[in-house]
């Protein structure tokens, strides 16, 4: 639990950092920017959730377990993630910021690189 704590707080600031200073450089509309942390959470704490259940199915002998909750857990997010983007996408049919998609879609990749790094870090150790 500690080990968790300690890769995924400094994971969210990096993250969050990095989500306002696109929002920045790209001078969205305030209603962008909302929509640009909205995303930013939902995949922060889809991820949190999702890791803690691959943590525990880690700590379990069977590891086909492990598996199924990579696996199941990356389809959920993406599935969040997707639904989210055509929310979206239905709602600002008459104009949609390009820029916001794309830099949602590097902040998804920074959490699925981030969480893959973890677990393969926290699978390394003998006592995971």
């Amino acid at each position: 639990m500690k080990q968790t704590l300690r890769f995924l707080l400094p994971l969210g600031t990096l993250i969050l950092a990095l989500s306002e200073t696109a929002g920045k450089m790209l001078a969205f509309n305030p209603k962008d920017l909302i929509l640009l942390a909205i995303i930013n959470g939902l995949l922060f704490f889809s991820g949190w959730g999702i890791l803690f259940a691959q943590v525990n199915a880690l700590h379990d002998g069977n590891p086909h377990r492990f598996v199924r909750s990579v696996m199941g857990g990356m389809a959920l997010k993406m599935v969040i993630f997707l639904g989210a983007v055509i929310a979206y996408a239905i709602t600002e049919r008459s104009h949609i910021n390009s820029g916001l998609v794309f830099i949602s879609i590097g902040l998804y990749l920074a959490y699925l690189i981030a969480e893959v790094y973890f677990l393969m870090k926290l699978n390394r150790q003998k006592n995971a």
